[in-house]
């Protein structure tokens, strides 16, 4: 059976761990939003098109908050470890429990428990991104099949070739097939 160190050992690792996953993800979502947010190039911008830019600036401010969740956390640790490390201080032998009554104690874990849920929340919309960007891509059509498809309804009329450098066009002779 593990002692009570080697448990807060494991508990510290994965949380670090769980941390820096966090951030990573939360960062690749947020390139993600902003790549297609400002892309210019086709054919990125015509998929892009097919998202509402709203959801995609709903996906940018969870993970941003994702981001201030977890450095807030990291904050308000920095406070309850230096509240404890005081404490241990003036005390004999210099131990001290964290004060898991104070503001910055309840905040730490706040901030820990809300980066999660935003991250779920921007994975889902992420999720709907993708599906929007991948189930749509395939039925845009060219601006030149809109164009063709408006002058064979008679939406738009045809517009007139211009001649090319004073090149005549010239008419088409019937061949002679023997």
């Amino acid at each position: 059976m593990p002692s009570l160190d080697k448990i807060l050992d494991r508990k510290k690792d994965v949380s670090g761990q769980v941390s820096a996953q966090t951030r990573t993800l939360a960062l690749g979502m947020l390139a993600i939003s902003w790549a297609l947010l400002t892309v210019h190039d086709e054919p990125l911008r015509t998929m892009a098109g097919h998202v509402y830019r709203p959801i995609l600036l709903w996906l940018a401010i969870c993970s941003v908050l994702v981001i201030a969740f977890d450095l807030l956390q990291y904050v308000a640790g920095t406070e309850v470890a230096d509240d404890a490390a005081a404490r241990a201080e003036k005390a004999t032998p210099k131990e001290a429990l964290y004060n898991a009554a104070s503001f910055a104690y309840r905040f730490q874990e706040f901030c820990y428990r809300v980066k999660f849920v935003l991250l779920t929340v921007a994975a889902v919309i992420l999720a709907i991104v993708f599906v929007r960007l991948f189930t749509n891509s395939g039925n845009t059509p060219t601006p030149a099949a809109e164009k063709a498809e408006q002058v064979q309804c008679g939406c738009v009329a045809p517009q007139p070739v211009p001649p090319q450098s004073g090149i005549q066009p010239q008419a088409k002779v019937p061949s002679r097939v023997p």
